[in-house]
């Protein structure tokens, strides 16, 4: 079994699409990258300024605080790591890319995929995989909804 990391968000309530389940008060899990291939994923500086300007200029892309994130090994890490952070996208299709990442002085490290569908893409096709996240600032409308998620507050 792969280790996973789990998102929480309180209030977020249960989804359901397409026979996956977001149980957002209980945690998502999102499987560790690094377990999966061996490395995580660098996307550089330059994707994450790009990331932003598409996140303010188109309405279908929203953020949220009020994530908790807890590491693989079971310890809560945004009490004291707000660089954490993740990204939740739907297609037009429902297809769902989900993962999460560290901020790093040289960009964002994807530490986690969900679902496993994306941590198999992710494991077996790397070109297919990046090809869907720079689908994110290069064809934004290719998503009917892209979710940021930070920690910066979580009510407890």
């Amino acid at each position: 079994m792969s280790k996973t990391w789990k998102i929480i968000m309180k209030g977020a309530g249960v989804y359901k699409i397409k026979g996956l389940t977001m149980d957002w008060e209980r945690g998502v899990p999102f499987i560790d990258t690094f377990e999966e291939k061996g490395q995580n994923t660098l996307l550089k500086q330059e994707f994450l300024t790009e990331l932003v300007e598409t996140l303010k200029s188109n309405s279908h892309y929203n953020a949220f605080k009020g994530i908790k994130v807890i590491s693989t090994e079971g310890e809560i890490l945004t009490d004291q790591m707000l660089e954490l952070g993740c990204i939740v996208a739907f297609t037009h299709k429902d297809r769902i890319i989900g993962f999460l990442y560290l901020l790093i002085d040289d960009g964002m490290l994807i530490l986690g995929l969900w679902p496993r569908e994306i941590s198999n893409l992710y494991k077996n096709n790397t070109e297919e995989f990046m090809s869907l996240i720079f689908k994110l600032i290069h064809d934004p409308y290719f998503f009917k909804g892209v979710t940021f998620l930070f920690p910066s507050y979580y009510p407890h």
